[in-house]
């Protein structure tokens, strides 16, 4: 929405334990899109997800960093249900062409 997420280059050697990259957030199904995403201060953004293939099924969001607490939201932002969530990895059911607004905080970044 406001403040765009921005990529981060490390010059010169990189050690073996630090991935050479990996994305803030990665889907694990072709046919969903993050249509958008606010940064909202303090380890907490808000994402939203479109389900682009008419398929009900689960879905796994993976995060570069380990999940505190993701709820999923209605457009006006309340909440309406925690999302189950393990290390750095959230998993919600979705709808057919459902629009998925979520709140998620990372324990640390």
């Amino acid at each position: 929405w406001q403040v765009p997420l921005f990529k981060t280059e490390i010059k010169g050697e990189i050690p073996d334990k630090i991935a050479k990259s990996f994305s803030f957030v990665s889907l694990n199904k072709p046919n969903l899109v993050i249509s958008g995403y606010r940064y909202l201060g303090n380890n907490k953004f808000h994402l939203r997800l479109i389900e682009t293939k008419g398929i009900r099924q689960d879905i796994k969001l993976t995060f570069a960093y380990p999940v505190n607490f993701s709820v999923k939201q209605d457009y006006l932002y309340n909440t309406q249900k925690e999302l189950t969530f393990s290390g750095n990895t959230v998993s919600l059911p979705i709808r057919p062409w459902e629009i998925i607004q979520m709140f998620v905080s990372f324990a640390a970044v």
